[in-house]
């Protein structure tokens, strides 16, 4: 496999002296990667990110806020050639929380995993884009909260606990919630429908999820193998 791994470029300050964060999230994620992985690596703080078509997966590693707006950019265009993207952040357990809130910008079309190795946090008003997927693997928590109407594909894996809090919500969630420990729902004023989706049926698994463990700790990209509660 050939993975672009990048490190998209953050807005400096005015006046700001001139300085780059050492990438020690990217190094992390390279180390963990199969031997026989073909990997280029970018940091566009230091060097031009020529946009490569002759790659099977893009991955982005962020570590400030400041850096998300171009990551979205980054993704954006390499989704738009064909090529499946994967967020990842953090380089040790609970130390890659990410907090997602999307707005009604959130683009249809759109194939998304976000891999973290904290809790992600996910608001989503508004949500109801057509053909859009994205796609959770948290090693804490997961939170999503669904206020007014909200249409959501996705498969969500949590290593710990998974919460979710509906208000004034009549959306629906399609896919797969595998939680390893406590799933609580907290329902408002709802009508909210949870459609079950095999993705395994079809091998339509969502970029990042090919290689995550079964139940029995065997590497498997059967969605069937795991341990769902």
């Amino acid at each position: 496999m050939k993975i672009e791994l990048i490190y998209p470029k953050w807005p400096k300050l005015k006046n700001q002296p001139e300085f780059n964060l050492p990438p020690h999230g990217p190094v992390c994620f390279a180390a963990a990667l199969p031997k026989d992985t073909e990997l280029s690596f970018c940091d566009e703080n230091v060097e031009v990110l020529t946009f490569d078509d002759d790659v099977d997966l893009v991955c982005l590693s962020v570590m400030l806020t400041c850096q998300i707006p171009r990551a979205w950019e980054i993704a954006k265009q390499y989704r738009a050639i064909g090529k499946k993207v994967i967020f990842v952040e953090g380089s040790t357990p609970g130390a890659g929380d990410v907090n997602i809130f999307f707005d009604t910008s959130w683009q249809e079309g759109e194939d998304l995993t976000v891999i973290s190795t904290g809790t992600v946090t996910y608001l989503e008003p508004l949500q109801f884009q057509q053909d859009a997927r994205l796609s959770i693997i948290a090693w804490d928590d997961y939170r999503e909260l669904s206020v007014f109407r909200s249409q959501h594909e996705s498969i969500i894996y949590a290593h710990d606990d998974a919460n979710f809090v509906d208000i004034l919500d009549w959306g629906s969630t399609t896919g797969n919630i595998i939680v390893n420990d406590d799933m609580s729902l907290l329902e408002v004023l709802t009508y909210e429908k949870y459609y079950y989706s095999d993705k395994a049926i079809n091998g339509d698994l969502p970029p990042g999820f090919q290689g995550l463990c079964s139940a029995n700790g065997v590497l498997s990209s059967k969605l069937s193998d795991w341990q769902e509660w």
